[in-house]
């Protein structure tokens, strides 16, 4: 399908879009409202996963998880939706990161403290635990970019070991303690950028037999060409909050030699003592080199565990664990759960 008509397709208004819509129309006018809402079945609000504040019980995600994600995009590490016309704004934190881009118009989002206006060719990249809101209450189109948190060491492995701002904002965003809440990089006018997101939507949208592969690339030749183009148009909300490059090229180090690092080799790449090399990473990221390390582990093998048919004993030695039972009983230490189970929990 040729570009315009994948615009025509993202313009179109699809049936919850309509029904956000007359909620829209209907909330300038009491009497109206209050018929619009009596009309309402909560079952089958909840049911087609539609937000209607003035209903308790009506769907309300102020929490979104990997689960939860995994019910609506069967297990893609990456997936695009449109961000539906008039739905009401609803604060919410989700576990994995959220790419914003204005295809078209502008859009309004409050993020934490920040009330941010979104033009076209604007993207905004929001980290897992950032509470945000959106909203668009015209014709304007927003894509949503859903990247799962685990999906990051294999999607994006050239990206993160290279010192960048968006890799810095990544590294940052899962592993420093002082972290910025959202990115937004400024990219007007550029239509190969617009054209390459139109065909990520599509590919995502036909869901063929290796459109997987395909998305994942596309999203990591996007970056790549924010890298190349617009360092210069990358914007934070606090830049003191922007670590040191010894530090985040650390994080980097740490997480592409994760299964034979040690602290005495990490002190011995970056010439510190070992202690001072400790005092660094913890006065940095909130936490001890032997947890980062563990966090990195576990993000792994959760992501091996969602997504492969390798078995348990073949994902602990590709996570860096070289016993089987020393993982299951981390594993289960750390999430409450075996590995097995949490496998089982996204079959």
């Amino acid at each position: 399908m040729d570009r315009d008509n994948i615009l025509k397709l993202i313009e179109k208004m699809e049936e919850d879009e309509i029904f956000y819509q007359n909620y829209f129309n209907a909330c300038g006018n009491g009497k109206s409202l209050n018929e619009f809402i009596s009309s309402l079945d909560r079952d089958e609000l909840y049911e087609r996963k539609l937000i209607v504040p003035e209903i308790k019980g009506s769907w309300n995600p102020i929490n979104m998880t990997d689960e939860m994600m995994y019910d609506f995009n069967n297990n893609k590490e990456i997936t695009l939706s449109k961000h539906y016309r008039y739905t009401p704004m609803f604060s919410h934190k989700h576990s994995f990161y959220e790419v914003v881009y204005c295809l078209k118009g502008s859009c309004k989002q409050f993020i934490n403290n920040y009330d941010i206006s979104l033009k076209e060719g604007y993207f905004c990249i929001i980290p897992p635990d950032t509470s945000h809101s959106i909203g668009v209450f015209d014709d304007s189109l927003i894509i949503n970019i859903i990247i799962w948190r685990g999906a990051f060491e294999d999607i994006f492995y050239n990206l993160l070991r290279k010192s960048n701002k968006i890799s810095d904002f990544f590294n940052q965003s899962l592993f420093l303690y002082d972290q910025n809440n959202y990115m937004i990089v400024d990219t007007t006018k550029d239509t190969e950028i617009k054209n390459l997101i139109l065909d990520l939507y599509y590919e995502n949208l036909k869901n063929e037999n290796n459109s997987e592969l395909v998305t994942n690339s596309l999203v990591v030749l996007i970056f790549s060409l924010i890298v190349k183009r617009y360092d210069d148009n990358i914007y934070f909300p606090d830049q003191s909050k922007t670590p040191s490059p010894i530090v985040t090229e650390m994080i980097s180090y740490m997480e592409h030699q994760f299964k034979s690092i040690t602290l005495s080799k990490l002190a011995k790449r970056f010439n510190y003592s070992e202690s001072h090399c400790s005092r660094i990473i913890k006065s940095n990221t909130g936490k001890t080199f032997t947890n980062i390390i563990l966090d990195i582990k576990f993000n792994k093998a959760k992501n091996l565990l969602k997504k492969s048919s390798h078995s348990i004993e073949e994902i602990a030695i590709l996570s860096g664990f070289n016993n089987i039972e020393h993982f299951q009983r981390l594993f289960k230490k750390h999430y409450d759960i075996t590995p097995g189970k949490y496998r089982g929990s996204f079959k």
